[in-house]
């Protein structure tokens, strides 16, 4: 468990992940979500999409591993999120996870992180922020 006292406005960690077909099935698998948007090729080609694209939750999860295991990292839990889907994550795409302290809170043992999730073409696909108390 680390010292709230430890961390400062402007802290950063990042994580990369290439999303692969096998990680969308065995989310889909885990959570039930099975929309033909992520899982039915033919399905997804006639939408706007054009193709097969990732679980929302996808990025989300790259966020909590960041907070999770990065910054703050261990001890981290998560209280609130707010989460801006922008582009959608498709099958190929390398998506890049930043999270940054933006305001720490020592009295509560909080601090809030903001997030982005870019992709390989440097689109932000995903953005918000998360208070996150610290045990």
């Amino acid at each position: 468990m680390g010292d709230i006292r430890n961390f400062r406005v402007g802290d950063k960690a990042a994580i990369k992940q290439k999303v692969t077909k096998q990680i969308i099935e065995d989310y889909a698998d885990l959570s039930g979500d099975r929309n033909p948007i992520h899982m039915d090729i033919k399905y997804a080609e006639k939408t706007v999409f054009g193709e097969r694209i990732a679980h929302g939750l996808f990025c989300q999860a790259l966020v909590s591993n960041v907070i999770g295991n990065k910054l703050p990292g261990e001890g981290a839990i998560l209280l609130t999120e707010r989460i801006n889907y922008k582009k959608p994550v498709y099958i190929g795409d390398e998506i890049q996870c930043v999270c940054e302290i933006k305001e720490v809170r020592p009295a509560k043992n909080q601090c809030l992180v903001a997030f982005d999730c870019i992709n390989q073409l440097e689109e932000c696909v995903l953005d918000g922020e998360a208070l996150v108390l610290l045990l």
